[in-house]
């Protein structure tokens, strides 16, 4: 019953981690996030408040050999930690990337690459854990394919501050500081996942694992192990109530 326990509660957290990347597909539903789909925002500024993270969503909506940019703002004296909950973009069999994204030190695509060559493709695993701007702009830049695009991305920006936390902070583990209201929330804001607790960190390892088989083939694997698991409740439910019944002594 123990194990059981243990598999139940990271379940739990897989589904909450699936359920809150679902959110970002579709532009809606985290009350801590501030959520934008790339083919509506081309071109645009966004501004990322203290309190809340933003998500930008390119999982469809494109058409083949677009270029989209977007700027993103923090207040003064801040500057932005860039991660991605999901990430799969094509990648030629040279290693050139088909579609690609870039990211700038800046508040424009002049400004310093924050990225190797032509950019990020491929999947998590291809990619840094995190980007970091020098200050309150950075910029992206999104080249889609001949063909279109893959999977997409959800790519999460949060403003963070350095060194002296006030006390609504947080004080991640690499020295950012990001509001409290952003822990636990099974979204990487600090760049090391120090935000999470365990068991969000396990979640979010094995839910990047888990797309390394594609996005749709995860949502299948966490819907079928959850319906495993029901199973197995079911099961020990009934063995339990069984064994209950046979050490009732007739009247």
């Amino acid at each position: 019953m123990v194990v059981v326990s243990y598999i139940l509660r990271l379940h739990c957290a897989l589904l909450l981690a699936l359920a809150v990347n679902a959110a970002g597909n579709n532009g809606g539903g985290n009350s801590g996030t501030e959520e934008y789909l790339l083919n509506e925002s081309c071109n645009v500024v966004i501004d990322v408040p203290g309190n809340r993270d933003v998500t930008l969503s390119a999982i469809s909506g494109h058409v083949p050999e677009e270029n989209c940019t977007v700027t993103f703002k923090a207040r003064p004296g801040r500057k932005n930690v860039l991660t991605f909950s999901t990430f799969d973009l094509e990648e030629n069999n040279d290693g050139t990337c088909e579609e690609a994204l870039e990211l700038y030190d800046g508040e424009d695509a002049n400004a310093p690459a924050l990225t190797e060559g032509n950019g990020l493709c491929g999947t998590l695993t291809d990619i840094a854990d995190f980007h970091e701007s020098s200050s309150e702009n950075v910029t992206i830049k999104f080249t889609t394919g001949p063909s279109g695009f893959g999977n997409g991305f959800i790519l999460i920006i949060t403003s963070v501050g350095e060194e002296n936390c006030t006390d609504t902070e947080f004080k991640c583990d690499n020295g950012n500081c990001i509001d409290d209201g952003l822990r636990n929330n099974l979204r990487d804001n600090c760049g090391d996942k120090s935000d999470e607790d365990l068991w969000s960190q396990v979640a979010l390892g094995v839910w990047e694992k888990l797309l390394e088989f594609g996005l749709p083939a995860a949502i299948g694997i966490i819907v079928a192990g959850a319906v495993v698991l029901t199973l197995l409740i079911v099961c020990c439910v009934c063995c339990i109530c069984k064994c209950c019944c046979n050490k009732v002594t007739p009247v």
